[in-house]
């Protein structure tokens, strides 16, 4: 039983070792000099984006502003901001540059569909199922569920064009 301990930490230690090798191939050293540049003012005029950035998977890879937020020549949303091309949204086209397999994933999927299902009959099944309406507000007077308006509202809530 001891020999199997010492085997099984031993195979787990050692890939973990080669994991992180390769991962060091993968993930950039350091963040590149345009994020660098963004994180100069945006860590203290946008304090609640840096932390979320600071909690998310890309700040442990070493993935900053720019690699995301940098806007191609012609894009409809990129404007000029500090000597950079960049754009505020963030579309799926951005993260395929890193995420290809993930972003053709999504987009054939029911989710990528978000702003077109407010006013389906997806939503409307939702609705009834939830069948709870005694969240009232001024612009709900009839009452709507709580759990649509901090669930699926979320990120359905509304359509962003550009």
């Amino acid at each position: 039983m001891k020999n199997m301990k010492i085997t099984l930490n031993s195979i787990i230690g050692f890939s973990l070792v080669i994991s992180l090798g390769m991962a060091k191939d993968i993930l950039p050293n350091e963040l590149s000099e345009e994020s660098i540049e963004c994180l100069e003012c945006h860590k203290s005029d946008d304090v609640s984006l840096y932390q979320q950035w600071g909690n998310s998977k890309h700040y442990g890879a070493n993935v900053g502003c720019y690699e995301c937020h940098k806007a191609e020549e012609g894009d409809a949303d990129a404007f000029e901001h500090n000597d950079y091309l960049i754009s505020i949204i963030v579309s799926p086209n951005d993260c395929a540059r890193c995420h290809e397999k993930e972003v053709d994933e999504f987009v054939n999927s029911h989710h990528s569909k978000a702003g077109q299902i407010m006013g389906s009959l997806d939503n409307v099944l939702a609705e009834v199922v939830e069948g709870n309406r005694g969240f009232i507000t001024p612009g709900f007077p009839h009452g709507n569920s709580a759990a649509a308006v901090n669930g699926c509202w979320q990120c359905h809530g509304s359509q962003v064009k550009v």
